[in-house]
C-alpha cells in the first residue's frame, strides 16, 4: 500500500545534489526531465509548473516532488517569479515488497503546503551549507539531514492524505485565488492544489464558503474590479485585463450582473475611500478627505490638525491592520520605502497605488495623485493659487534681502546637524523664494542626484557653512537634541558664527516644518515670509 506510504520505513536514501533555482515570467521557457528524485521547496514568488502537460501552482511554503524521468515544465509567459530549493535525491528500498521509487508516489506530483513552514526551511539551509561536504562526518551529517528532510516532507504528505481538512483544503486555495486570480484559471488546477478531487474539492469550498469555487473566484475579481475602477487613470481594457477577462465587453456584462449596474455608471456614481498614509495632505489638498490616516499623521502634523475630525486615525507603527480594515479603503497610497510586509498586507485590503516619495517633489506627487482620483481640475486651481502667492512672496523677499546673501538651512540633532537642500524644509527657502545657498550648500544641490539631507555632521564642522544667514530646526525625535543644542548656544563656537552675530539666525518650530506637503510648503511660505521680513532674531 506504496499509496499510503506505509512501507516508508523501508525507504533508503543517497544524497546526489542540491541547488537553489529561480524563474521569471517573460524568461525563456524551461524544461527539465528529473534524472532522480527532485524535490522543490518554493521560498518566494508564485507561478505554475507543468508537470506531463498538467499544470501545478506554486506559491511560497509549498513542496512538490517529481519523480525520476517526470517532465517539468516552466512557460515563460507564466505570470509570476519563484525562487526554490532543488534537492535531488535517489530512493531504494531495503525490503522485497516495494520498490524504491514507488515509495514517494503517494507524495509526488502535486503541490503540499507544509505546516509549519520553518522546520523544513532550517534543514534546507544546513544542508546547502553541507553541499560539498568533504569529511566523512560532514557526508555523514548531510546524509542525516537529508533523512530529516524527507521525513518532514512526507509526513505533511502523509497528513494530507489521511485528514483532507476542510478548512485547510479551502483556504489554501483561496490564498492562490487571491494571489493569482488576473491569470486564467481552471477547476482541475484549484483541485490539484487542494490535492483532493474535483468534486470532493468543490464540496468542501461550498461547505466552506457557501459558493462554488468558480463563483468564489468571480466574486473576488469583481470586488479587485471595483477598486480598479476608481482609479481614474484606468480604462476598461486596463481593468478588464488585471481580473483577468480578454474582453473587456464580456467583462462589462459580467461585472453589472454581480454589481448591478455596469462599470462606467459604477466609475460615476462611487467616489473612492482612500487612504493616504504620507499622502493624507496632498489628498485634502485636492479637496478629497481620506476615510483614515496615521495616528501621528493627524496630531503630530501642524497643517492637518484642523481636519482631524473627519479621518479615523490608526495606529501605524506597526500598522493596526484591524483598524485600516475596518475602514473598507478602496484605495491606498503607498511609497518606495514601505516595508514589503506592509505593502503585501494592505494589498489584501485595497488597490495600494504606488507614489514616487524620494524621486519627484510635491507638486509631482499632487499631479499624480490628482490622475488617480481624479481631481485635475483641483490640482490645477490649487497649483495656481499657491504659485501666484509664491510670485508675490518671492518678490517681497527678495526685494527686502536683495539677492547677494548666503543661506543654509540646518536640522540640528544630538552632537550633529544635517545640511537640508531644496526639498523638505528647504523647499520653501531655496524654491520658493530663491535664496542663495550657501556655496558647500550648493555644491550638494548640484551633485546630480535629489539633495534632501546631508550625512549627520559632528558640530565642529558647522563653521564651514558659516551662511549669511541660518534657518535652524531642532529635531525633537533624536533624543538629547534639544538639550544638545542648548549647550552649542551656549559655545563660542556658536557665538562666532556670522549670522548668530548680526542677528540672522531663525529657529524654526518641528511641528511646522518637518511635514514636506502641499499643506506643509503653502502654510510654510506664510512663516517664512513673516519673520524674514520682521527680521525675529531668536
Amino acid at each position: 500500500m506504496a499509496d499510503k506510504g506505509e512501507h516508508i520505513d523501508d525507504l533508503q536514501l543517497r544524497w546526489v545534489q542540491l541547488g537553489k533555482g529561480s524563474f521569471t515570467g517573460g524568461e525563456p521557457a524551461l524544461s527539465q526531465n528529473a534524472k532522480v528524485h527532485t524535490l522543490w521547496t518554493i521560498t518566494q514568488g508564485t507561478a505554475t509548473v507543468l508537470l506531463h502537460g498538467r499544470p501545478i501552482p506554486l506559491q511560497p511554503g509549498t513542496c512538490v516532488l517529481f519523480e525520476p524521468k517526470a517532465t517539468i515544465e516552466v512557460d515563460g509567459s507564466v505570470d509570476g517569479r519563484i525562487q526554490y530549493y532543488s534537492l535531488e535525491f535517489e530512493a531504494a528500498s531495503a525490503g522485497d515488497e516495494e520498490d524504491g521509487e514507488k515509495l514517494l508516489s503517494f507524495a509526488a506530483g502535486r503541490p503540499l503546503f507544509i505546516k509549519p513552514f520553518a522546520p523544513l526551511m532550517d534543514v534546507l539551509d544546513l544542508l546547502f551549507d553541507l553541499r560539498t561536504a568533504v569529511s566523512g562526518m560532514e557526508r555523514f551529517k548531510r546524509n542525516i539531514l537529508l533523512q530529516e528532510a524527507i521525513y518532514l516532507f512526507a509526513t505533511s504528505a502523509s497528513a494530507s492524505n489521511d485528514s483532507k481538512d476542510a478548512e485547510h483544503v479551502v483556504e489554501r486555495t483561496i490564498l492562490y485565488m487571491k494571489e493569482n486570480y488576473k491569470g486564467k484559471m481552471r477547476l482541475q488546477e484549484l483541485a490539484d492544489l487542494a490535492g483532493v478531487g474535483i468534486r470532493q474539492y468543490t464540496h468542501l469550498f461550498k461547505q466552506v464558503t457557501g459558493a462554488s469555487p468558480m463563483d468564489y473566484l468571480g466574486k473576488l475579481r469583481m470586488e479587485r474590479a471595483k477598486k480598479l475602477l476608481l482609479v481614474a487613470s484606468n480604462d476598461m481594457v486596463t481593468v478588464a485585463s488585471h481580473v483577468g477577462f480578454k474582453d473587456e465587453f464580456y467583462f462589462s456584462r459580467k461585472f453589472k450582473q454581480h454589481v448591478g449596474v455596469s462599470p462606467r455608471v459604477y466609475m460615476q456614481t462611487r467616489e473612492p475611500r482612500v487612504i493616504g498614509l504620507l499622502y493624507t495632505s496632498h489628498l485634502l489638498a485636492l479637496g478629497h478627505v481620506p476615510v483614515g490616516a496615521p495616528d501621528y499623521h493627524l496630531f503630530e502634523n501642524y497643517y492637518v490638525r484642523e481636519h482631524a475630525r473627519a479621518m479615523t486615525p490608526f495606529k501605524w507603527e506597526p500598522c493596526d491592520m484591524d483598524a485600516v480594515r475596518a475602514m473598507k479603503p478602496d484605495l491606498i497610497f503607498g511609497y518606495e520605502h514601505m516595508l514589503s510586509e506592509e505593502q503585501e498586507q494592505l494589498s489584501q485590503l485595497a488597490e495600494v497605488i504606488p507614489i514616487d516619495w524620494h524621486t519627484q517633489d510635491v507638486y509631482g506627487q499632487l499631479r499624480q495623485i490628482s490622475a488617480v482620483v481624479g481631481k485635475r481640475r483641483q490640482e490645477r486651481e490649487w497649483m495656481e493659487r499657491h504659485l501666484a502667492k509664491a510670485d508675490q512672496a518671492r518678490e517681497r523677499i527678495q526685494h527686502h534681502i536683495g539677492g547677494m546673501e548666503t543661506c543654509a538651512v540646518l536640522v540640528m540633532e544630538c552632537d550633529t546637524f544635517r545640511i537640508v537642500g531644496s526639498r523638505n524644509m528647504g523647499h520653501v527657502f531655496f524654491r520658493t523664494l530663491g535664496l542663495n545657498p550657501h556655496p558647500l550648500v550648493k555644491q550638494h544641490m548640484e551633485a546630480g542626484e535629489p539633495f534632501i539631507f546631508s550625512e549627520p555632521k559632528p558640530y565642529d564642522e558647522l563653521s564651514k557653512y558659516d551662511a549669511d544667514r541660518l534657518i535652524i530646526m531642532v529635531n525633537p525625535k533624536d533624543q538629547g537634541a534639544p538639550e544638545a543644542f542648548n549647550e552649542l548656544k551656549m559655545s563660542e563656537r556658536w557665538r562666532n558664527l556670522a549670522a548668530v552675530r548680526s542677528g540672522r539666525m531663525h529657529i524654526v518650530p518641528f511641528n511646522k516644518w518637518w511635514v514636506y506637503s502641499p499643506l506643509a510648503i503653502d502654510g510654510q511660505l506664510d512663516e517664512a515670509v513673516a519673520f524674514l521680513h520682521k527680521e525675529d532674531v531668536s
